[in-house]
């Protein structure tokens, strides 16, 4: 929908969220397919097929790019918030194109460890190796895939996550506009603030959430928690996507208005939407409390 509406497209730091949430949606068809693949597989066959390593191939690109970019796809939006609180008046000169460079350069990073795996795979020794069909990443890949694609997830994290020490440190000068951000209007500092909040949220969601979870498996493999901890990783793009919607207000009116513009053929302004929306939650949340007590 970013993509779709003028307004948001030429505003580059909607292709860097429009970024994110494509590759929000990238990483739970990853999981999505990967179920239905395995659930097939256990439901159709009493015992596990047997296959070699090429034929799950297609399927680990799939996953390559998905685990890989999870990292990357965070890091540039790092260092895109990095560059708007370092330089924020040649920042604001930069087109729109600057923002589909950054956030395609990490696919260019990705496409490096594909050919790598790829020229691997082809090998006859080990691409002709017998595996389950479950197409297990660990399984599939040679070893020192497995452990690049996680060393670079968890990497691109902690480099993001230090981007941040800076851009707190800088948070306060925007707050009260002052050193270089003088020159800059109170709205332009709010919009400031709140994509530092979105950033920050989706770095953090990153390494609590993906990045630890990682480090523990490595560490205990034999962990009772080793589904909890897969779980975790299960919702952070859900995580991702919330914040992101729930922190842009032209975004859920948006989505609002072409709900109801579809529903009803009516447009909803912004200063009905918002104090409906709030009462019809705040309804919302006393029924349910309400409804818990009686339980």
């Amino acid at each position: 929908m970013i993509l779709m509406n003028r307004k948001f497209r030429d505003e580059k730091e909607y292709i860097v969220i429009a970024a994110n949430l494509m590759h929000e949606l990238l990483y739970g068809s990853y999981y999505l397919f990967s179920g239905i693949n395995k659930s097939s597989v256990y439901l159709n066959n009493i015992y596990l097929p047997i296959w070699d390593r090429r034929t799950c191939f297609p399927q680990i690109i799939f996953t390559i790019t998905a685990l890989s970019g999870s990292g990357l796809i965070a890091l540039s939006s790092a260092i895109d918030r990095f560059l708007a609180v370092i330089i924020p008046i040649r920042y604001m000169g930069f087109s729109t194109n600057y923002a589909i460079w950054l956030t395609s350069s990490i696919y260019m990073t990705i496409l490096i460890v594909l050919v790598i795996s790829t020229i691997i795979v082809s090998n006859n020794d080990y691409g002709s190796v017998q595996i389950t069909s479950t197409c297990e990443f660990s399984g599939t890949t040679y070893p020192i895939i497995n452990a690049i694609v996680r060393i670079l997830r968890a990497g691109t994290t902690i480099i993001g996550l230090c981007l941040y020490f800076p851009i707190t440190w800088k948070l306060r000068e925007i707050f009260y506009g002052t050193g270089s951000f003088q020159q800059i209007s109170q709205a332009q500092r709010k919009n400031l603030i709140r994509y530092n909040i979105i950033v920050s949220a989706i770095v953090l969601n990153e390494l609590f959430l993906t990045v630890l979870p990682d480090v523990i498996l490595i560490f205990l493999p034999d962990t009772p928690y080793r589904y909890a901890l897969f779980t975790l990783t299960l919702v952070k793009d859900l995580i991702n996507v919330i914040v992101i919607n729930f922190m842009q207000k032209h975004l859920y009116l948006h989505y609002l208005n072409k709900i109801l513009r579809t529903a009803m053929s009516t447009r909803i302004e912004p200063s009905i939407a918002i104090p409906c929306l709030s009462k019809a939650l705040r309804i919302l949340l006393i029924e349910t409390v309400q409804h818990i007590i009686w339980l």
